[in-house]
Order: structure tokens, then C-alpha cells, then sequence
């Protein structure tokens, strides 16, 4: 049965993510460490055959990806894909992620955290309130645009008879994916920067490889 491989890359460091503030779809540049980051990244992957790269429309991913795929070997087609682009905030977007959760708790008068401890993704239906932060994305929303999205890009590598694919997104995305694909996989915390995920698809199931290795970790 044919398969295709999926590597799952979230990007390099940014400036937010160092000074510990939320970012979702808020954009910083990657910082030195993220740039150096994907550039270990890519010379690792340097001999993979890539067949398709896509990659969130946020312009820290698309710094990651550009960098990776300036050490590879042989060129690799690109396209930007907005479904794999991070959860958006609202209005929340810049605070300082040590606060974050004790203001939704707050505001929801319950404990956020401890009520999605089995479900990761539960914490992020906190985060939009009608009143409070119309601006900020519904967790039923998130979900489809990432099932849609990443069925759509795997379908289309089967199509294709496509064997390698390399999405370059963001901590959310890749959890969330995880959980909404792989049975059984309960995400905790979000992976390192520019660490990868594999998995594999053929047609029907997602068969998980492993999750969140840095270029150091990788296991080849």
C-alpha cells in the first residue's frame, strides 16, 4: 500500500518566543538562535527527497523553511498554505504567556489548565469570548481549517504518488494535529523550535513515527 511521509517542523525561535510572550498570529522575526536552528534543520534534512514543502503563510515559517531548503540538495517546490497557520489569540496576542492562563481562569472562574489536562486542545476553547475576545479564533474552527488542511495535502500527495512531505508551522498546529489524527495521542507541552514530527499516511490512517526531535535528536 503506498504511503507518504510527513515531516511536521515547527519554527525557529522568535524574539516572542524568547521573551516568553504569547505570539499566535502575531508575527517577530526569528531570533539568532532560531535562524541557527534551521539552518542545523536543514543540513540535516539536506538529502531527503522532498517532493512537496508547504508552509503557514506567518513570516517566521516561512524564514525557517527558506533557510532549511537553502542547505538541501535539490530543490523543492513550495506552497504557502494558510490552513497551517497558528492559533489566533486575539486580543490576548502579546501578553506574557506566565499570566496568560491565570487570566483566563479568571475570567472563566474556573481553572483552565487543570479542566483540559486530557485534552489539550480544550484549553484553547477558553480563549475566544463573545464579549470579552470576539477577535480571537473559536477552538471548532481551529480544528476544521487543520483536519481540512492536512487531509487536503495528503490526499493530494497520494494522488500525486508523492512520498515526501515537509510542512513548516507552528507549536499549536502540530499538537493540534497530533491530537486530531493519531489515536490514543495525548499532547502535554508544546515541542522545541525547529524539532520535527513524522508520520506516515496511506490513504486511511496516520501511523505516528515520533515527535519533537531536534536536529541533534533526529534518528538518521
Amino acid at each position: 500500500m503506498q504511503t507518504v511521509q510527513i515531516y511536521l517542523v515547527r519554527h525557529g525561535e522568535t524574539i516572542f518566543n524568547a521573551k516568553g510572550v504569547v505570539q499566535g498570529q502575531s508575527d517577530s522575526p526569528l531570533t539568532k538562535a532560531g535562524w541557527q536552528g534551521a539552518i542545523e534543520l536543514g543540513q540535516k534534512l539536506r538529502t531527503l527527497p522532498i517532493d512537496q514543502a508547504y508552509v503557514s503563510d506567518l513570516r517566521r515559517a516561512q524564514e525557517t523553511l527558506q533557510l532549511m531548503l537553502a542547505e538541501h540538495q535539490t530543490p523543492a517546490p513550495v506552497q504557502v498554505k494558510q490552513a497551517f497557520r497558528e492559533y489566533n489569540f486575539g486580543l490576548y496576542e502579546g501578553d506574557q504567556n506566565a499570566h496568560f492562563w491565570d487570566r483566563m481562569s479568571q475570567l472563566h472562574q474556573t481553572d483552565v489548565l487543570a479542566n483540559a489536562q486530557t485534552d489539550f486542545l480544550a484549553r484553547y476553547g477558553y480563549v475566544y469570548h463573545e464579549r470579552h475576545n470576539p477577535m480571537a479564533e473559536k477552538l471548532t474552527s481551529f480544528k476544521q481549517r487543520l483536519e481540512t488542511g492536512l487531509l487536503e495535502v495528503a490526499n493530494e500527495a497520494l494522488e500525486k504518488q508523492q512520498e515526501h512531505l515537509l510542512i513548516v508551522s507552528h507549536g499549536i498546529v502540530v499538537q493540534g494535529l497530533l491530537q486530531l489524527f493519531i489515536p490514543n495521542y495525548q499532547p502535554t507541552t508544546i515541542f522545541p523550535n525547529t524539532s520535527v514530527t513524522k508520520f506516515a499516511y496511506d490513504g486511511q490512517n496516520f501511523q505516528l513515527d515520533y515527535v519533537g526531535k531536534t536536529a541533534q535528536e533526529l534518528p538518521f
